[in-house]
């Protein structure tokens, strides 16, 4: 057969415009006689327009498609009118050339017989006698109708009702040639135009396909919308979708079903538990009783109990499911499918893992418990009626424990303890029934107390989930009538103050910093500083502190939603800042893809985007937070609640974010690297402290640890008494002070100027990483004393190389907190001397180890602090290199140019040093010196000028 025999056409014909070819005379001879048949002489045809259509018409302004264009038709069956028959085709080709020539839709069709007639309808309502459509040519079909219902065409006069029409049909007779892609497109063209048959499909594609994991969940999921008994039967299909899925527990169809199962549980119990009227219409026997992994019911179960609970003060009552007091719950036993009626008033409080019942009737009713649920220990609360023994001595694997509870009373808080951890320690495929005599007062006080204390989990929580008044509102929503007694009421209450007790009191064993290098994904921008820094990380983790040293040493603008009150004050802030042409730093927890996605579409998504992602320990960060005073809004004691939220919805960046790189942080070294990266780019200058994150913005002095002990500065001897000294000043003997000046040990003695201020003590607490600031034998702050007004916000200042100092002051070796202590002397107030030429408010001498018990040599702390911008003492050169006795010192004393005002020194402090410690110190104070305390101690506070 040659190629132009077999190929399809437009001709006109006898004034009107046909397709002809094979393909068209294939459709009609393919009928079983006696089918009449058009004469030879007239061939087989599909019009497209009649002789009047081409009349009106006239030129067609379009261009008739070549053969090799033409799409083949698709025989739908036979069909008949009086003495008229024909082949009912699908031919969207055609009707959408018809609408280019402005036409109306056409059923097309090929005439069979010698008679006809125009006036009929020929669509797919005439068809007697289907033809076999292949899975190819419903699938074609069906994609043919959702392209045209989603186009123009199906404005077409007639259009859409003959489009829905032939979807119809082939939901109607076709179902079984529907795979599921093409059944899901059919379906949903059917929901749209003719919900009728929406459902009435459903069914019929499961009855057709009862192996298809896929029609067992569509059906499931329709179920599930209407009352309980439906949501019952949806649960044992989900459960049967559930095992047909392909790849169970990580498959997207098992989860699927696993969260539909769940859904359904707020109309009615998890199966195997039935409830009366679900009996009567005969669920348990009319729907799959697939069986599903506990775990995975459970897991989910938790999961949108986390995610729907609402606030703890306030709960989100309309997701639980209520039990009536009255209400029987049946039993399916397996294997033998028949129902066993349990106690009143049994219901799940966690499912699978914490049931809550009435007193218990019998040993079977204990046997049923163990071995239909997988109840190990049944908790006791009735004083007046302890179970029998024996009923548990019969079943090996199941234990009674007795919590004696007198009736209409509160247990005590030692009780519940004890439950709440004998629950949360059972292995995770075994469960815990607590009853009391009805099921309400007793057991929902002991469920409410659970709820505070776990919420919807298999675990305590770090910060109680719901407040009594929620926790007690959520059990009567499950149980009514829960919790009987005013007493009881106020038992929840003092439980949870209980907990909050135990949060409050502060941790025994800090948690030390982690040591570890930045680690840089993607390209890094350096030299030159990227124009957005986007933090992410839990509370506490460093972005304030990073964020902070950003705007001070690299000109950002620090974006923070703590200071701004709102994340759209926050969002104003920024687009005024990226109007300006600013860089921006954004200091918000960020833990989500969206939430970062915001900021780099607001900026525009720029190539250079950096994201900082604050790694480090959740305790860590719980501990740093919760050593904030006064922070906006993670107050202190509550931290663990916070960061345990956002960790439940942090997701780490990636650079496929949007993100040119991405900088992770583990550690202070860390976070000290990109902040020099940072500081660096772009031509600026600065030396990174080695700090640790997010403490700073607060570090401000304050109380130690209770377990810390105060290093109070050891009293200085005088040398020489020059006339100064008072009766309760140390002097040194004529003998010592040779001693002490004399050299043949091999040790040297160093001279400093000695300043006139308040002797001052700077560490590190071990467990709020705050600053300790101590004046001889006590720890001030900036309200201690006028004279201290300035502290905090110079400690704040200078944190980072305060931290540098007392936490690595050997090469950058961390060290613990604590270890290190800095003295010197704060001289922002005049004491006796009036300062003009002060470097900084505070003047460093000393560094003590408490470690080691010893104080560092000069050079020692020169090295320390070198790179900070803590200034050490001057020392007095000039006497450098003399052989130094009475006569020496004493003359040199008062006549010595101090380096701090124009004006003889105070005095002298010397310091012997040997083999890398220092060994003594000693000072010598000018005769007209006199003590200027009286003078801030009674307000008359004048300042000392700092020049920096």
């Amino acid at each position: 057969m040659s190629t132009t025999e077999t190929r399809l056409r437009l001709e006109k014909v006898r004034g009107y415009f046909a397709l002809i070819g094979p393909a068209i005379d294939r459709i009609a001879e393919n009928v079983a006689p006696p089918v009449p048949h058009r004469p030879p002489a007239t061939p087989h045809h599909i019009t497209l327009l009649a002789k009047h259509e081409v009349s009106e018409v006239k030129k067609p302004p379009i261009s008739i498609p070549a053969c090799d264009d033409i799409t083949t038709p698709i025989d739908l069956g036979l069909g008949r009118h009086e003495n008229v028959c024909f082949k009912v085709v699908w031919w969207p080709q055609g009707n959408r050339l018809r609408y280019k020539l402005g036409l109306a839709w056409k059923d097309f069709h090929v005439t069979l017989s010698a008679a006809d007639c125009h006036n009929v309808d020929k669509g797919v309502a005439r068809i007697t006698e289907r033809a076999l459509l292949t899975e190819e040519q419903v699938a074609e079909i069906i994609k043919n109708v959702n392209e045209l219902m989603s186009s123009s065409v199906a404005n077409m006069e007639k259009a859409a009702q003959a489009i829905a029409a032939v979807a119809s049909f082939i939901a109607e007779f076709h179902i079984g040639a529907l795979d599921d892609k093409t059944f899901d497109q059919l379906r949903r063209f059917l929901s749209k135009h003719n919900r009728s048959a929406c459902s009435a499909l459903t069914v019929a594609y499961l009855d057709a396909n009862p192996d298809s994991a896929a029609a067992n969940v569509r059906y499931a999921t329709e179920l599930s919308a209407q009352d309980s008994v439906q949501a019952k039967r949806a649960m044992g299909f989900y459960a049967k979708g559930a095992r047909l899925a392909k790849k169970p527990h990580t498959d997207a169809v098992y989860r699927y079903c696993v969260e539909g199962i769940v859904r359904c549980a707020r109309k009615t119990p998890l199966r195997p538990l039935f409830t009366d009227e679900e009996i009567a219409q005969r669920v348990h026997q009319t729907a799959p009783m697939e069986p599903v992994e506990r775990a995975d019911i459970l897991a989910e179960y938790i999961a949108h109990a986390q995610v729907s609970a609402g606030s703890p003060d306030a709960p989100n009552l309309e997701k639980y499911m209520t039990l009536e007091p009255r209400e029987r719950m049946h039993v399916l036993l397996n294997p033998t499918s028949k129902l066993y009626q349990l106690p009143r008033f049994f219901s799940w409080l966690l499912p699978f893992r914490l049931a809550v019942m009435s007193t218990p009737k019998s040993a079977q009713d204990i046997a049923v418990l163990r071995e239909q649920l997988n109840i190990s220990v049944v908790v006791t609360l009735t004083k007046e009626t302890p179970l029998p023994a024996e009923w548990f001595t019969q079943q090996t694997d199941i234990k009674n424990v007795f919590l004696a509870v007198e009736n209409y009373r509160a247990p005590t808080i030692e009780q519940v303890d004890y439950f709440i951890n004998m629950v949360t320690t059972l292995p995770a495929d075994e469960a815990a029934l607590v009853h009391c005599g009805g099921g309400k007062g007793r057991a929902g006080t002991f469920a409410a107390c659970y709820l505070c204390a776990c919420g919807f989990d298999t675990a305590r929580q770090p910060y109680p989930v719901f407040s009594a008044a929620g926790a007690i509102a959520v059990v009567r929503a499950l149980r009514p009538g829960s919790i009987e007694t005013e007493a009881q009421e106020a038992f929840v209450k003092r439980y949870v103050q209980s907990l909050y007790k135990i949060i409050a009191e502060p941790e025994r064993t800090p948690v030390a910093e982690p040591d570890a290098p930045l680690v840089l994904t993607g390209s890094f921008f350096s030299p030159r500083r990227p124009q957005l820094v986007v933090c992410c990380g839990l509370p506490g983790s460093g972005k304030s502190f990073l964020s902070q040293q950003l705007a001070e040493r690299a000109a950002y603008v620090r974006i923070s939603q703590d200071d701004s009150g709102s994340k759209s004050a926050c969002e104003t802030e920024f687009s005024a800042a990226w109007k300006a042409g600013k860089r921006i730093v954004i200091d918000r927890c960020n833990p989500t893809v969206d939430a970062r996605a915001e900021w780099l579409s607001m900026a525009f998504k720029p190539r250079d985007a950096l994201c900082v992602y604050f790694n480090l320990p959740r305790k860590l960060c719980v501990q740093r937070a919760d050593a904030r005073p006064s922070h906006p809004t993670v107050p202190q004691g509550r931290a663990r609640h916070v960061v345990a939220a956002f960790a439940k919805q942090l997701v780490p960046p990636m650079v496929a974010e949007g993100f040119a790189c991405v900088a992770e942080i583990r550690s202070i070294k860390a976070a000290n690297e990109l902040l020099g990266r940072l500081s660096a780019s772009g031509g600026a200058t600065a030396t990174p402290p080695t700090t640790p994150p997010d403490v700073l913005k607060h570090a401000v002095s304050a109380a130690p640890s209770s377990k810390t002990d105060l290093h109070k500065f050891p009293r200085t001897r005088h040398l020489f008494n020059l006339g100064s000294a008072t009766r309760d000043d140390l002097i040194l003997s004529s003998t010592d002070a040779a001693a002490f000046l004399s050299t043949a040990d091999e040790s040297t003695v160093v001279i400093e100027e000695k300043i006139d201020g308040a002797n001052m003590g700077i560490s590190v607490d071990a467990t709020t990483m705050q600053f300790k600031v101590q004046n001889r034998s006590h720890y001030v702050n900036g309200k201690s004393h006028e004279q201290f007004k300035k502290l905090d916000k110079w400690l704040q200042d200078r944190s980072g190389d305060l931290y540098r100092v007392l936490l690595g002051p050997d090469d950058n070796q961390q060290h613990p907190p604590g270890r290190y202590v800095l003295y010197g002397e704060w001289v922002f107030a005049k004491h006796s001397i009036l300062y003009s030429r002060l470097p900084d408010r505070f003047i460093a001498f000393d560094l003590y180890d408490t470690e080691r018990e010893r104080f560092v040599t000069r050079d020692a702390l020169a090295r320390t602090l070198a790179g900070t911008q803590v200034q050490q003492i001057a020392e007095i050169t000039a006497l450098a290199g003399l052989v130094l006795d009475e006569k020496t010192l004493c003359e040199a004393v008062v006549a010595h140019q101090s380096q701090y005002y124009d004006g003889v020194v105070e005095g002298f402090y010397l310091r012997k040093e040997k083999d890398g410690v220092l060994v003594d110190r000693a000072k010598i104070v000018r005769s007209d010196f006199i003590a200027g305390n009286d003078h801030w101690t009674k307000g008359l506070l004048t300042e000392n000028n700092v020049t920096y």
